[in-house]
């Protein structure tokens, strides 16, 4: 038996890394505005997050807000995200897409190089869902537990080769009976 969820009339959706005028952030934010949710976009940078949040919101009439955070930073994130919970309508959804790379080779990239870019694309995504866990799992569309979701169809759509343990239910043609 499965249970339909819907999302509540008014929710909202917060995006990190979603100010850049040609990333996928800002396409995603737009996408979910477009099917009436307010957005939330949380971006170091403090300016490009608000003119993207207004951008959205004025051609989708929706309500949207741009804050500058750390993603890395718990304290940056906690601020952000209380001035997003009394501004708009609940969270209940959430788009980690902040991320950097560094363009140095790997032998020559240092640590702290390594250390940045670990803590923007790794801790921030830890930080952030973390900060937004409680209202998260409150919102309607999540089952009451994980036992009561139904089996993903990817699960159970193709046949696992017999030689493997593996959860991945890879395809027939990639089975093999030798090790590598």
């Amino acid at each position: 038996m499965t249970t339909q969820h819907t999302f509540p009339a008014e929710r909202t959706a917060v995006l990190t890394g979603a100010a850049s005028a040609r990333g996928i952030g800002r396409a995603t934010a737009d996408r979910l505005a477009s099917e009436g949710w307010s957005i939330a976009i949380l971006d170091l940078n403090a300016e490009d997050a608000k003119a993207a949040a207004e951008e959205i919101g004025a051609n989708r009439a929706v309500k949207a807000i741009g804050v500058g955070a750390d993603v890395s930073d718990e304290a940056s994130v906690d601020r952000a995200i209380t001035e997003i919970e009394q501004s708009l309508p609940p969270i209940v959804g959430l788009v980690n897409l902040a991320g950097i790379s560094s363009p140095t080779p790997f032998m020559e990239t240092t640590v702290a190089e390594w250390d940045k870019v670990f803590a923007i694309n790794m801790r921030g995504t830890f930080v952030v869902s973390q900060r937004n866990w409680a209202g998260l799992s409150a919102s309607p569309p999540f089952p009451p537990s994980a036992a009561a979701a139904p089996t993903p169809r990817w699960r159970t759509a193709h046949p696992r080769p017999a030689s493997s343990d593996s959860p991945v239910p890879w395809p027939a043609k990639w089975a093999s009976t030798t090790s590598p």
